[in-house]
């Protein structure tokens, strides 16, 4: 059996989550497990390809996120599709 060192810090957020740090541990095992991969892993790696987009492409991610700006300048569907094909 490992020993794990939890800082007071850590343990008093664990806290708030109503759960210690072996119960932290295990939901971590639990998920890795069934989904085959570390969610923490996953939220850096989301991160990481967020910071290659373009400025414009960050910032509609934003919008969409925050669920503003979602209608364009557009008045009609085919206004809409139109501007997607000009180039």
């Amino acid at each position: 059996m490992s020993t794990i060192q939890v800082h007071q810090d850590d343990q008093l957020i664990l806290n708030d989550f109503g759960m210690n740090s072996a119960e932290a541990v295990r939901m971590l095992l639990r998920f890795a497990l069934q989904n085959h991969e570390l969610f923490l892993k996953m939220q850096q790696q989301e991160e990481d390809e967020f910071s290659r987009l373009r400025p414009e492409t960050q910032q509609a991610v934003i919008d969409a996120r925050l669920r503003q700006n979602l209608f364009g300048p557009y008045k009609t569907a085919q206004e809409a599709v139109a501007a997607m094909l000009e180039d």
